[in-house]
């Protein structure tokens, strides 16, 4: 009987132990299932337009894409400009399906031509819960009195006329010159930018970071901030050139200032829902990072990662080369604190120079953390050919991507500037630009 007992107590235990092995390996399998090395070779696909491009010419003087989303339904919103005979500049929208043809139901077969009379550049986009899609524009651009102006749309490129002015809203430059928007989940939106403020120690007018927030039909909320504003004053002028807000209703902001020594750095505020200062980030909310001992620093994009850290890119002169002036491609990740987060690149910035040359435009952080980036190199002007290059996610450059993490435009014989990446759920990743020449604006896929 004591025999019997010690066997069935060893098929039991047996059962369990065989249990929990395969209960281990579906674990380890679902992992490795959501953590899916992204493998990229950085080459074009060609089951896209013709050869990987799709072109379009909506002018015979310029045209520029300058911003590329990817929708629900997989298609793409691409924004952008183009120049008329008449030296007037209009902003385009078109929706573009995942072969890179056009969509028939949006707009007028596929395009909308946003003009309003006056020469008009395109800024940002933003696509909200609703599908309903906002273009922020800069109107007379080319005159001391340009102002910023607001566009909304519905899903099929007609104007959203419960929003504004017939879904139009133009915006007195004394509020502010904006750069950039975001939405919140209500479709209410953040806009960030500059305006002439004081200097509080000069008392001369400076261009000072602000913010101020418009309801989803496009009235201003002055009860954010400081009567509908937030205004960040930072040494001798500043200006926001990116905003992300999270789900909470935190809104992240970044942007260029002076110090007290004349040169450009990183200018970075977190800010409560209604406007306030988050004064645990940075030094009182506000974090002011040097990277270029020459003084030149331009931001070009920024992310907030599942893990409440930040990252950001930017364009400054080489750390090696500052008397030549040579530019290089940085990042820089921070903590949600504002700290340097150190273990990415060499103390928290990573620094890339392809040639000579080297400015970015923009980047998209991918699922497995890895980064990939766009911008324009040249080694002897500024006359400058695209390069895409993907990061790992601790900022050093992976080798397996095209030409040791580089794919250079120059070595395609491309001719092409790119100004926006978007990357899909898959492999494939689209960047917009234009031709060198401004001929043609592009859509690019790669894999």
């Amino acid at each position: 009987m004591k025999i019997k007992k010690l066997y069935k107590n060893f098929i039991i235990l047996f059962v369990i132990l065989i249990a929990k092995n395969i209960f281990a390996e579906n674990i380890a399998k679902n992992i490795n299932n959501n953590s899916v090395i992204i493998d990229q070779k950085g080459v074009f696909d060609e089951s896209f337009g013709i050869n990987g491009l799709v072109r379009f010419k909506f002018s015979d003087k310029s045209n520029s894409f300058n911003k590329v989303l990817i929708l629900k339904d997989g298609s793409l919103l691409v924004g952008g400009h183009a120049l008329a005979e008449n030296n007037i500049n209009s902003i385009f929208l078109l929706k573009v399906n995942s072969d890179g043809t056009l969509n028939k139901n949006f707009g007028n077969n596929g395009v909308v031509q946003v003009n309003i009379g006056k020469d008009l550049l395109f800024k940002a986009m933003a696509v909200g819960n609703d599908s309903t899609i906002t273009i922020l524009g800069s109107a007379d651009y080319k005159t001391t009195g340009y102002y910023s102006v607001l566009f909304k749309f519905n899903n099929d490129g007609t104007l959203f006329k419960n929003f504004g002015n017939n879904g139009i809203v133009e915006i007195e430059k004394e509020w502010i010159r904006a750069e950039t928007h975001a939405l919140n989940n209500d479709g209410s939106l953040i806009l960030g930018g500059m305006s002439i403020q004081k200097n509080p120690i000069t008392q001369n007018d400076i261009s000072t970071s602000t913010l101020v927030k418009y309801f989803a039909n496009g009235s201003k909320d002055l009860n954010f901030g400081l009567n509908g504003r937030t205004i960040v004053h930072t040494y001798y002028g500043s200006y926001t050139d990116k905003i992300i807000i999270k789900n909470d209703g935190i809104i992240l902001a970044a942007g260029r200032t002076w110090d007290a020594n004349h040169r450009i750095t990183l200018n970075m505020v977190k800010l409560y829902s209604n406007g306030s200062l988050n004064r645990q980030f940075g030094r009182d909310g506000v974090l002011l990072e040097n990277f270029s001992p020459s003084g030149y620093f331009s931001l070009d994009a920024l992310s907030l990662l599942n893990d409440g850290s930040i990252l950001v890119s930017a364009d400054v002169h080489s750390f090696m080369q500052v008397n030549q002036g040579y530019n290089s491609i940085a990042f820089a990740k921070f903590n949600p604190n504002g700290t340097r987060l150190n273990q990415f690149g060499n103390n928290g910035i990573q620094f890339t120079s392809v040639f000579k040359y080297s400015f970015l435009t923009d980047h998209v952080v991918q699922s497995d953390g890895s980064v990939l980036a766009c911008g324009n190199t040249s080694e002897v002007n500024y006359n400058t050919d695209f390069v895409i290059l993907k990061y790992k996610s601790d900022g050093l450059l992976d080798y397996n991507f095209a030409q040791e993490g580089a794919l250079i435009g120059k070595i395609m014989n491309a001719n092409l500037k790119m100004n926006s990446i978007v990357t899909t759920n898959e492999t494939a990743f689209y960047t917009v630009g234009s031709t060198l020449d401004g001929s043609e604006a592009v859509i690019a896929k790669f894999k």
